[in-house]
């Protein structure tokens, strides 16, 4: 089973673009930037398996989870797609945590310059 996530670099670049479109918005001028760019990048995750997907954005909040739709054939079936979503899931924060941590860091690194 293999879960399919975007690169690092695709999600700094989307979060970079989130930072720049939101400090040139004349509607956000005193808004936290980072905190809203951490929220607006989403992150998706799919199951190679099954027909499983959960996007999370960097904020860490789950957006959503998708699963199939014929869940209830069987409770074997039921027990192999749960057990297959929460190693989706897991990923996601995973991946989520550590290019979250990388954002962070750079944002440190440009404030503290």
């Amino acid at each position: 089973m293999y879960v399919i996530m975007p690169s690092t670099d695709q999600v700094l670049s989307e979060t970079a673009w989130h930072l720049r479109d939101l400090a040139t918005d004349p509607d956000h001028p005193d808004a936290d930037w980072l905190s809203l760019s951490l929220d607006r990048t989403l992150i998706s995750a799919e199951s190679t398996s099954y027909s499983i997907s959960a996007t999370m954005s960097l904020s860490l909040t789950l957006a959503n989870l998708r699963l199939p739709t014929d869940l209830a054939r069987s409770v074997s079936f039921c027990e192999q797609v749960s057990n297959e979503a929460g190693v989706v899931l897991t990923e996601l924060h995973r991946f989520c945590v550590e290019v979250r941590a990388k954002v962070l860091d750079a944002a440190e690194g440009v404030d503290g310059a």
